[in-house]
């Protein structure tokens, strides 16, 4: 298990474009922050079988778990840029969601993106890393209002994330709450699709929302022997073993509403995580309980100076972005 890694995007010297990204461990990191100063900048060993070479592209991601099956984490200040390495931003330019600070609880004095009306949903164009084929975790930190925007009805669910192709045969997952008119009560609920068929996971726990009440916390996840999983909090919510391929190819990933664009989430949404693998029950507990961060990616630049030794290398990147998040 390792906290940190570097992602490493080699990139054409003519046309800059990427030629192909890997993942390193480093040895040892050293990050100075200089403000409106100057530039940032890192400074990292690495071991000389690391494959790396100056105008590369270095992510330096540091977190409270283990990241080596990180994909994506969107920590919502003031953007959906994604702080996971691998540049799976939203759509910064287009989404008409906001940015809040939030007051209460847990998150106070963080910032987090707020959905208040239909439509506002934050795109990630179509990614094979956000694939679901295997086994992979989801976590979800919320605060979700009491009505969302098509009322409340037992035939409606607001979708907090969204990978998900409806057509015949299509495969795909969402996460979010389903509306239980019986009790009058929103329910965590996800739906896992494979060959066209779904598998709902709902929680029979009582999950009434006062309007920004209350904070939420939300894990999907399937591992290795093929057990579908919906917790919600540290507590079992519902769980199917569910065979087969949940990609859903060519789909975009939608924060805050489904695939269709009609079942909109009303409310706050604080950290969105996507793994490609499975964390331990202790490690999605921390992530439950610790305060939050106020980035993942310490740093981003590119390197510019490498220093061989017998036993080692020291790599050293100048920061390409003003701001991470």
């Amino acid at each position: 298990m390792t906290q940190v890694k570097l992602v490493v995007e080699n990139v054409n010297a003519t046309t800059g474009a990427n030629v192909n990204t890997r993942v390193l461990t480093p040895l040892k990191s050293t990050v100075v922050n200089n403000g409106t100063r100057t530039t940032d900048t890192g400074d990292f060993v690495l071991s000389m079988r690391d494959k790396i070479v100056q105008n590369d592209i270095v992510s330096y991601i540091q977190d409270i778990v283990d990241t080596q099956s990180l994909v994506s984490v969107y920590n919502f200040k003031h953007s959906a840029r994604d702080e996971g390495g691998f540049d799976l931003d939203g759509d910064d330019r287009t989404f008409t969601a906001t940015f809040v600070k939030e007051t209460l609880g847990k998150f106070d004095d963080h910032y987090c993106i707020k959905f208040d009306a239909a439509g506002e949903e934050v795109t990630v164009s179509h990614t094979e890393r956000h694939n679901f084929e295997t086994t992979f975790d989801i976590y979800v930190h919320y605060k979700a209002d009491a009505t969302h925007f098509a009322g409340n009805s037992d035939t409606l669910e607001a979708i907090l994330f969204s990978k998900y192709d409806s057509a015949v045969g299509g495969n795909g997952v969402m996460i979010g709450m389903k509306y239980d008119s019986t009790p009058g009560m929103w329910r965590p609920f996800a739906t896992v699709r494979t060959g066209g068929v779904d598998t709902d996971l709902i929680s029979t726990d009582n999950d009434q929302f006062a309007a920004l009440s209350s904070e939420r916390f939300l894990r999907l996840t399937r591992d290795e022997n093929d057990l579908v999983s919906l917790y919600l909090g540290e507590d079992l919510a519902a769980s199917s073993t569910v065979p087969g391929d949940f990609d859903a190819a060519l789909k975009d990933s939608i924060i805050g509403s489904d695939n269709g664009g009609t079942l909109d989430y009303s409310g706050k949404i604080y950290q969105l995580r996507i793994y490609d693998g499975n964390l331990s029950t202790e490690q999605a507990a921390l992530i439950k309980r610790s305060k939050p961060q106020w980035s993942t990616m310490k740093i981003r630049g590119r390197v510019w100076k490498i220093k061989e030794s017998t036993s080692n290398k020291k790599v050293s990147i100048r920061s390409i972005n003003q701001m991470l998040s």
